[in-house]
């Protein structure tokens, strides 16, 4: 599914770093096909750095993570212990 942000404004420089920052942290998590709930949690964290959620890092985690979740690609381990 295409979702459009009809808002969607032209990063910062510094909002630019932060979307690298936080593309480099999913890749690193789901490198090896499998996303733990402590990865989801060091994303979660990037995330809310700055308190915001950019249409652009919004597209990132659709892009990296859910398409390759529903296309089989990547698959969400839960951990109970945390």
């Amino acid at each position: 599914m295409e979702v459009h942000y009809p808002n969607k404004k032209d990063l910062t420089a510094e909002e630019q770093r932060q979307l690298q920052h936080m593309k480099e942290v999913i890749e690193r998590a789901i490198a090896d096909g499998v996303l733990t709930s402590q990865e989801l949690d060091r994303i979660y964290g990037v995330l809310q750095t700055d308190r915001h959620l950019t249409p652009q890092e919004m597209e990132l985690i659709e892009t990296l993570v859910r398409d390759k979740v529903d296309q089989g690609e990547l698959v969400f381990e839960q951990s109970w212990d945390s």
